[in-house]
């Protein structure tokens, strides 16, 4: 079979493949394929197949990233922009509003579909979080995440694939956890809640990277809580405080000032944040080695985080939770690592040295004098 057969042959499979010429002029698949013919014919490749598969390979990503604005709906890209952003208004949970029902923190489940099922990748993605299998929670944290702007870290590419939604990797677990709280929390009597987990958080530092000291990806332990009224919660931040302070100076032998961080210092979104802070005497200055902070109630307006007022004769009146979180982190090894510098080596504080080494005198008495001790020590010399 000569050359042109093949190709012709090729071209028909191509054509049957993409189900007709009218999607083949709709996508413009038929100038692609023209193109792909004389560049076929002049180029006269050793291995046809191989050359196809790869022309193929471009075309189909050229076809996917090109940019579609037509929808099965017939509205244009601005019409289509007005739509998402009422949408993504209508998700978002009220704050300050009082009454028996919550504020849905949940997509919104009332209107229907607005994609075609021609359009896969959309339409899964209204259906499953219309049908609520899965929630979108960024958009509500959305202030909060602006105070991480230089510490938040975007995946914008895989490989040498561009992304076209960059994903956020989450500084802190607020969002993941607080919306949960919200469906937990519909009585006083659900309260308090008090959750601690270990997990790992990725904040993009700017500065220069140190091993223990300042990390990009950080192993730590966090604390979220929230309570019925403010003095226990203020009374819990103080309790982790103390409880952080005692993990340096009685594990690590590393001692800590306590404090209260400045306005600009201050976790965004929290009240106020105390701190232990660590003097580094190489350095003169001292770092952050752990912090428990008082959120007050804007989280739990954010996420509607709300129970009746057992004090309101109407049982109509809610009132928000008051919240506190709090994190220590592997950075307190480099904490001990920088107080207890040697320039023979590390230095480990008793309580977490994994060998230990006491020197016991022999052959001593206690009436000996200071002479007799140190002849005694150095082998009669």
């Amino acid at each position: 079979m000569s050359g042109s057969s093949q190709q012709g042959l090729v071209l028909q499979a191509l054509a049957e493949m993409f189900n007709g010429s009218n999607y083949l002029k709709e996508k413009r698949v038929d100038e692609q394929l023209a193109r792909l013919v004389a560049d076929l014919v002049h180029g006269k490749p050793s291995d046809p197949y191989k050359f196809l598969a790869e022309k193929l390979r471009e075309l189909s990503l050229e076809n996917s990233a090109a940019p579609d604005n037509s929808t099965a709906s017939g509205e244009g890209p601005s019409e289509k922009d007005a739509k998402t952003k009422a949408m993504s208004d209508a998700t978002k949970p009220s704050k300050g509003a009082t009454g028996l029902k919550k504020a849905s923190t949940k997509p919104s489940k009332g209107a229907g579909m607005d994609v075609k099922k021609t359009d896969m990748p959309e339409w899964y993605a209204q259906v499953v979080k219309k049908a609520e299998l899965i929630e979108e929670y960024i958009c509500k944290e959305e202030d909060h995440l602006e105070d991480f702007a230089p510490e938040l870290a975007w995946v914008a590419k895989f490989g040498d694939t561009e992304i076209n939604e960059p994903v956020a990797l989450r500084p802190t677990s607020e969002t993941a956890m607080y919306s949960a709280y919200s469906g937990w929390v519909q009585s006083h009597r659900d309260l308090p809640i008090e959750i601690n987990q270990w997990c790992n958080m990725v904040r993009w530092e700017v500065k220069q990277t140190m091993p223990l000291i300042r990390m990009r990806e950080n192993l730590w332990q966090e604390g979220h809580t929230a309570f019925a009224e403010k003095a226990p919660a203020e009374e819990k931040v103080l309790q982790v405080l103390e409880l952080y302070a005692q993990i340096y100076e009685e594990m690590l032998a590393v001692p800590v000032v306590r404090g209260k961080k400045t306005r600009a210092e201050t976790f965004p979104g929290a009240d106020y944040t105390m701190t232990v802070e660590v003097y580094v005497g190489a350095t003169g200055r001292s770092i952050q080695r752990g912090t428990s902070h008082h959120l007050g109630q804007r989280f739990s307006k954010m996420f509607d985080i709300s129970f009746q007022d057992p004090k309101d004769s109407t049982s109509q009146a809610r009132e928000y939770a008051y919240q506190n979180s709090w994190g220590f982190s592997i950075h307190s090894l480099g904490a001990m690592v920088v107080v207890h510098e040697d320039d023979c080596g590390l230095v480990m504080a008793p309580g977490v040295a994994s060998q230990q080494v006491v020197i016991v005198p022999v052959g001593l008495k206690a009436t000996a004098s200071e002479e007799e001790k140190q002849k005694e020590a150095f082998g009669g010399v």
